[in-house]
């Protein structure tokens, strides 16, 4: 039935509107029109429900959800007897045969038609109802783990459902919903958490994209229980914040679990398709101790997955367009008004508005994740591709960020069992007196010949018998000319107290030749291809193939952009520097003025210069002390007359002096010059990154490997004083003269984890590393701002916790680096001698100019070194 009174809801206040059910039954218009040009199906008839609903308010507690999933339950039972088809025909033992195999998602499923239906004379009725609610507020009284009731809240605002049952005579029931705006909350015993909300309040002209979408196709067969469904989930404009606390997932859990007996006859879907889309969305991440915060930025990626019941593998596809990741020092740090007054059409951008700093961005990833349940232990196989990751860091970032996730680490849930210590052995003392000597080693001070400088030799290749070393290298060696004694040993029997072989047994034991000591033997069987080399083919470092461990992940065709910015992020850093350099301006201006009255400065003259951060040096350069007052004063002015870009940027070189600026610019390029720059300074870019990681199962002893590649290894100087571009990239050709070949790795690095004793968790590492010859050009301006950036310190900001039971350090058992070629160009530009005199003999390459200057770093060998110790050490 229809009413007129339909027409007047949209123009009705929602205030003075009532809940309205519409019922209208008839034979849907396009079957009809179907019907009518001859089809041989009859029209389906259809029946339509319209529910229009202004508000809704539910408070539920457990005893009054689990009544509704029992009324569900009977509902759905219900539904399913009311909407059941009864099929007449008469099935042909041909298709009896083959439905005991039917595979749900063939092209026998997909495609079933109307044929084996179509012989039924009943008509198909269609079911379709249309829900309207334009608010919803529910509130879950959940039981919390400390015995308290405390209340879960959705609310959410022009809600739209459509339910459509049998449509066009499928057996299918097609579910569709929309959310327009949605907000998520949990209370606590202090306050009310917002866990999901809109990312920026609705306008009028902006196009209303429901936050929250889905769509579930379910599709039956009626000669079999078959059941194949299909969820699409799509999320926009939305932001989930993540607290340290997560108690409400174990509570609301419990809550929403079904009484026994409820759903128990609801028909399992075989085949399940699970496709999930994000556009603008943001994910907030809130640490528990630290002050600022993490957001990470989705801008679309999509997640499809298929799960089947009973089967032993589950794939998942992850793709990602755009993903990045902002950070922050402090949430409550005021924040600058142009920062407010900037209008927020994405969801980066809003986040930029709060004072938030980029600095990951990831383009156009692919990754798919393999679950093979089939085998125990189960693997988990991981392959990511195509991936394009750029870091954006200024020098106050990089403390921020190891400060965060350390602070987000200690969120992880600690082991109940403290791992076992090996244990050591004790030799006690029997009380006996021993003799010393008998820890003498005979022949222990007999050392092989010195050939050559001791630190360039490597212990394998030395030789042993001096007859064959030659004069040039060193003078525990000599070639000696023969003697008709040692022509002789080749016809006599005897040499040196042993025999020559004879013909016989050289033959029998490959040995060609016995002289002075030294046997040659000749291996047996050499058979020589023709053409061998020609179809070898190339050798790769890295492989795609899944090892037999049970997690692995591979990385292939990946690219990495470290992107270094001048200035600063956070206006703590800002501030900071701002009020220092107010400070020694003031300090020198007064000397100034002293100097210029012929009057002796009085004990401020020691604070003419600071390093603040262990890296900003503010103030003068020169050594004031040595310097007589006409000099000081020239250093004064020239200092004051320097824009504060160039005194932000400065460190522990003396830099050029600029003009002086008018007020107003000058003022604003202050502003300017200590935020982050708009482009980066240096950039390390690798391109052609393969990684293979593999963990292996308790008890083995191999326990994980790394294997990483770098097919280029590039650091570009955008530094607009800097003589070069390229600070380093791979050398053509090395000091022998050899080409690079053709898509070879620059860089190989493995690194392996083994277990000493396999039924001890303890683990110790293994570590090879070669690189191809390298190519430098080095400017000093470059070099100079990698010292200052990497040696920042903010020993102001937050110090995380200091954890009672420090993490063991790592056991290197080997470590090995192959030698590497280096070609130098250097170009010094200035000279700081007062660093000269404070003894930083550094300071003497500044003296020299380098050009095509070539070096070999000799080979390292390390065993039984710890990690510290191979950074830290004199190596």
């Amino acid at each position: 039935m229809s009413s007129p009174q339909s027409d007047m809801i949209a123009t009705t206040p929602k205030e003075f509107r009532h809940s309205r059910v519409f019922l209208h039954s008839g034979e849907v218009e396009r079957q009809a029109q179907k019907g009518a040009r001859g089809s041989n199906n009859p029209p389906n008839s259809a029946t339509l429900v319209k529910i229009s609903v202004p508000s809704i308010f539910t408070s539920l507690g457990k005893a009054a959800f689990d009544g509704l999933q029992f009324w569900a339950d009977d509902l759905t039972r219900w539904a399913e007897r009311a909407m059941s088809t009864s099929t007449t025909s008469v099935v042909n033992s041909q298709t009896t045969s083959r439905a005991p195999s039917l595979l749900v998602g063939s092209r026998y499923f997909a495609g079933r038609t109307a044929s084996s239906l179509g012989d039924d004379d009943s008509s198909k009725s269609a079911f379709e109802v249309k829900l309207d609610i334009d608010d919803v507020a529910l509130h879950l009284q959940v039981p919390r783990q400390d015995g308290s009731v405390r209340p879960f809240s959705v609310f959410a605002s022009d809600t739209k459902a459509t339910v459509k049952v049998k449509p066009d005579g499928r057996d299918e029931t097609v579910i569709v919903a929309t959310v327009l705006d949605v907000k998520i909350q949990d209370t606590t015993p202090e306050t009310t958490l917002t866990l999901l909300c809109l990312a920026s309040p609705r306008r009028l002209f902006t196009p209303t994209i429901p936050v929250l979408s889905v769509r579930v196709d379910s599709v039956s067969l009626p000669d079999t229980k078959a059941k194949q469904s299909k969820v699409q989930l799509t999320l926009s404009k939305f932001i989930y914040t993540v607290y340290p606390e997560f108690s409400w997932v174990a509570d609301l859990a419990t809550f929403a679990k079904a009484p026994p007996g409820v759903f128990e006859q609801v028909v399992p879907s075989e085949r399940t398709i699970l496709s999930v889309n994000v556009r603008d969305g943001s994910i907030s991440i809130l640490p528990p101790n630290h002050p600022g915060g993490l957001a990470v930025t989705i801008e679309d990626i999509a997640l499809d997955t298929e799960m089947i019941n009973n089967s032993p593998e589950t794939l998942v596809l992850f793709s990602a367009r755009s993903v990045a990741a902002l950070l922050l020092d402090d949430r409550a740090a005021p924040q600058p008004e142009a920062l407010q007054q900037k209008d927020v059409t994405k969801g980066i951008e809003h986040w930029m508005k709060l004072g938030y700093a980029p600095i990951l961005h990831i383009v156009g990833i692919q990754v798919q994740i393999r679950q093979m349940s089939s085998v125990v232990p189960s693997r988990l196989m991981v392959d990511v591709s195509d991936g394009i990751v750029a870091v954006h860091l200024c020098a106050d970032t990089i403390p921020t960020l190891a400060a965060l996730a350390g602070d987000l680490a200690s969120m992880a849930p600690a082991t109940d069992t403290p791992p076992p210590k090996p244990s050591v052995s004790t030799i006690h003392n029997s009380g006996k007196r021993r003799d010393m000597s008998m820890s003498l080693v005979d022949n222990a001070f007999q050392r092989p010949p010195d050939i050559g400088p001791e630190p360039d030799m490597i212990e394998d290749d030395l030789p042993k018998n001096p007859d064959f070393i030659d004069a040039s290298y060193g003078p525990g060696a000599g070639a000696r000319p023969m003697t008709e004694e040692d022509l002789e040993d080749f016809e006599d029997d005897h040499f040196g107290g042993r025999s020559t072989p004879t013909q016989g047994t050289m033959e029998k034991a490959g040995v060609i030749s016995s002289v002075g000591g030294e046997t040659i033997r000749m291996m047996d069987e050499i058979k020589i291809i023709e053409g061998f080399y020609d179809t070898l083919q190339p050798d790769s470092n890295s492989s795609s193939e899944h090892s037999d461990a049970n997690v692995s992940v591979r990385v292939q065709r990946s690219k990495l952009n470290l992107h270094l910015h001048s200035g600063y992020d956070w206006i703590r850093t800002r501030k900071m520097i701002e009020e220092e350099v107010k400070a020694i301006r003031r300090r020198l201006e007064k000397i100034r003025q002293l100097l210029a009255k012929g009057q002796t400065p009085d004990d401020s003259i020691e604070k003419t210069n600071t390093l603040l951060f262990n890296s900003v040096y503010l103030g003068l350069d020169a050594d004031i002390d040595d310097m007589d007052e006409q000099g000081l004063m020239a250093a004064i002015d020239a200092n004051l007359a320097e824009d504060y870009e160039t005194a932000s940027q400065e460190s522990w070189q003396s830099l050029p002096i600029q003009a002086p600026l008018q007020k107003g610019e000058t003022k604003r390029r202050r502003q300017k010059a200590r935020t982050r720059s708009k482009r980066a300074e240096v950039e390390f870019e690798v391109q052609g990154l393969n990684l293979e990681f593999d963990k292996y199962g308790e008890g083995e002893a191999l326990s994980s490997r790394l294997l990483a590649t770098v097919q280029e290894l590039k650091i570009l100087d955008h530094m607009k004083t800097s003589s070069w571009d390229n600070f380093l990239t791979s050398m053509r050709t090395d000091s022998r003269g050899n080409r690079r070949e053709t898509q070879s790795n620059m860089v190989r690095l493995e690194l392996k984890m083994v277990r000493p004793v396999s039924t001890l968790p303890d683990e110790e590492a293994r570590l090879r590393a070669k690189i191809l010859p390298i190519r430098l050009h080095v400017d000093q301006d470059a070099l100079d701002f990698l010292k200052q950036f990497f040696s920042f310190q903010d020993v102001n900001g937050y110090q995380p916790p200091v954890p009672p039971t420090p993490s063991p350090e790592t056991f290197f058992q080997h470590v090995e680096i192959f030698p590497v070629e280096l070609k130098l160009d250097y170009k010094p530009k200035r000279v700081d001698y007062k660093a000269l005199k404070e003894g930083k003999t550094i300071e003497l390459m500044n003296f020299f100019h380098f050009e095509d200057a070539a070096m070999t770093l000799r080979r390292i060998t390390l065993t039984g070194v710890c990690a510290n110790t191979i950074v830290a050490g004199p190596y």
